[in-house]
């Protein structure tokens, strides 16, 4: 916490991940000690393994890993957290200059720069209505920047769409209706996903998905043997299903 108070106001953002236990724990745990980062909750450990650190336990309490803005994570594992984010920060800037945002919507401003944005609706919303210009001016500032986003999240999403990429439409407008909830969008986004819902290919991609959340769920409450059948089910009833794609991979993981 040290560390990133020291970088509070900049560019970066630290995030905390648990490995290795329940959701229920972690989140009392955040609460109880008044975490304020966001928080990764890896009870199976795949992030941990995506990380390539070793085991977190008792006896290796933390470790770090520093993700670029590419998405590149680094091959670093130490102690030289403070070192290592001055080196990412480097030219890194804001979308919007936090000069221009008053200190009213600074919280806001942070979830918007970096992706939270449904988080960030209802302040937003109500600070372009203010009579204060200042506060007026940084929130028209932030919805610009919001609205340019969801933009570039439509036309991904309509590209599908037009080559009929339904699954992959379904998704992306999915995923504009949970990210920007909040916000005015130009389109009739309960329409858009009714339709794609309507087609056979998503509606074998969301059975399958739904057998597969299942098994994940199943797994927790009686370990693999039986969540194999489960998973085979999936790649026998719904074999060219991205969820039949995922438990092919764990299947030939076993």
């Amino acid at each position: 916490m040290a560390v990133a108070n020291k970088f509070t106001g900049k560019p970066i953002l630290f995030i905390a991940v648990n490995s290795g236990n329940n959701p229920a724990s972690v989140r009392n745990y955040i609460r109880s000690n008044k975490v304020t980062w966001p928080v990764i909750i890896d009870s199976d450990r795949a992030f941990e393994s995506r990380a390539d650190v070793k085991e977190v336990s008792l006896k290796n309490i933390w470790q770090f890993r520093s993700i670029d803005a590419k998405g590149n994570m680094d091959s670093f594992n130490g102690t030289k957290m403070a070192e290592t984010a001055a080196q990412l920060l480097g030219d890194a800037k804001w979308e919007v200059d936090a000069s221009l945002i008053p200190k009213p919507l600074s919280q806001a401003h942070y979830l918007v720069e970096f992706g939270s944005y449904s988080a960030a609706a209802k302040t937003l919303n109500e600070a372009s209505q203010s009579r204060d210009e200042t506060i007026k001016a940084g929130a028209d500032a932030l919805l610009t920047l919001v609205k340019r986003q969801i933009q570039v999240k439509l036309d991904a999403a309509k590209e599908a769409q037009t080559n009929s990429q339904v699954w992959s439409a379904y998704k992306l407008y999915s995923a504009v209706g949970d990210q920007f909830k909040g916000y005015e969008l130009d389109v009739d986004l309960r329409s858009i996903l009714k339709e794609l819902k309507s087609t056979d290919a998503v509606k074998a991609e969301l059975s399958a998905m739904r057998l597969f959340e299942s098994a994940k769920k199943q797994f927790a409450r009686n370990g693999m043997k039986r969540t194999l059948v489960k998973l085979n089910r999936i790649v026998d009833k719904y074999p060219d299903t991205e969820a039949a794609t995922m438990a092919r991979e764990v299947i030939d993981a076993q």
